[in-house]
């Protein structure tokens, strides 16, 4: 949990009011090559995962990650 996330939640132990939005199948199968286990990861390390293996660069003939640059932030 992050520093921000702590200080919203004001010790509550429960998280309630929270929303999500529901995805596509582009967008899970995106979630589902973020490493868990790595503290802080997030959509920006599809872009190394893809920079390792170029062949993940697609998912359905669909880009999964983009490659590093100006306009590669898109989100996941």
């Amino acid at each position: 949990m992050s520093a921000f996330q702590r200080r919203i939640r004001n010790g509550a132990a429960v998280l309630t009011d929270h929303i999500c939005k529901e995805m596509n199948e582009l967008n899970l199968e995106r979630c589902a090559c973020i490493p868990k286990n790595v503290p802080g990861a997030d959509w920006r390390v599809l872009l190394e995962i893809v920079a390792a293996d170029p062949a993940r660069e697609t998912f359905k003939a669909r880009a999964a990650a983009r490659p590093a640059g100006p306009a590669a932030h898109t989100g996941c």
